[in-house]
């Protein structure tokens, strides 16, 4: 980062909007429907449930990043 004091904090950015896309992807993908197509709620589970599973894998994201 140039010789700059900097803080890495993976996922807390723009980490919702990131979310939202792929989660809108892999339901396309998967059932081929939208977020419109299940409603708020449902989309909101779903989204939650992707999140619970994603976490597992920080510790291995992070341990990749570190070196850069």
């Amino acid at each position: 980062m140039l010789g700059k004091t900097v803080l890495f904090l993976p996922g807390f950015d723009h980490a919702g909007i990131s979310t939202q896309s792929v989660v809108e992807k892999m339901l396309w993908k998967n059932e081929k429907k939208t977020r419109h197509d299940l409603g708020r709620e449902k989309f909101v589970e779903l989204t939650w449930k992707w999140k619970e599973e994603c976490v597992l894998y920080y510790p291995i994201w992070i341990k990749l990043l570190i070196p850069s």
